[in-house]
């Protein structure tokens, strides 16, 4: 059985892939020639997206504890 690296750098790659595929398809929604969209809806687009990698990055971040810190 693949250690926990292993599978990691497997599954990793494969769903990495996967989203910038999806991403990709997203991008083509910007196409005027093929879609008509207004502003607004274009700016949910990518706000949705970035909230989404926002969420992405935090998975990959270091949980932080709580601290006072010191106190003079």
């Amino acid at each position: 059985m693949a250690g926990k690296r292993e599978r990691f750098l497997k599954v990793a790659k494969v769903r990495t892939q996967r989203a910038l595929r999806a991403l990709d398809q997203v991008a083509k929604c910007g196409n005027r020639a093929s879609h008509d969209y207004t502003p607004e809806e274009a700016a949910q687009i990518v706000a949705a997206l970035e909230a989404r990698v926002a969420k992405v990055r935090a998975a990959f971040e270091p949980e932080q504890e709580f601290d006072f810190g010191t106190q003079d």
